[in-house]
């Protein structure tokens, strides 16, 4: 796995991938590729990274400062490389080198409630349910535990990464 900030040419893809994904987005408005580049061009500092498996782009991690060494994360995958067992290898890389490359000791995200398939992800990565409403689920997890967990899952899907 590699990763690397999101750069104007890959708003089309950035684009589709979020099209598909938007049933499972709390904001599900599908975006044009000029909308998705007009936000791209206002971002002050990169919000989006691009993840490669074997070369090739399969998603992309949303990964954010939201207090002092706090950051929230999400991501999503193009359909094409979704159920192939990629996401844990995806989300411990990721966290490995976010780790390595900005101050994280906690890490946060939202899903929705009936995301039923993240939730299930999420919990057995080690996040923990913070807050729960009928729409979706607040969780979080400390970055030394995120990495020893998601390391442990790993151990027996080391080839597919």
């Amino acid at each position: 796995m590699s990763f690397r900030e999101m750069r104007e040419t890959d708003v089309d893809f950035v684009a589709k991938v979020r099209a598909s994904a938007a049933p499972f987005l709390h904001n599900p408005k599908v975006f044009s590729e000029s909308e998705v580049l007009s936000w791209f061009k206002r971002q002050d500092e990169p919000v989006y990274w691009i993840v490669s498996f074997k070369n090739l782009p399969i998603g992309y991690f949303r990964f954010q400062r939201c207090a002092k060494d706090t950051w929230q994360i999400g991501a999503d995958f193009h359909p094409d490389w979704i159920g192939r067992g990629l996401a844990v290898p995806a989300y411990s890389a990721f966290l490995r080198w976010a780790n390595a490359n900005f101050q994280v000791r906690l890490v946060s995200l939202r899903v929705l409630a009936s995301n039923t398939r993240a939730l299930h992800l999420y919990s057995k990565m080690g996040f923990s349910i913070l807050e729960e409403t009928e729409f979706d689920f607040e969780m979080q997890a400390e970055m030394g535990h995120l990495l020893q967990v998601t390391s442990s899952l790993l151990g027996t899907n080391e080839r597919k990464g």
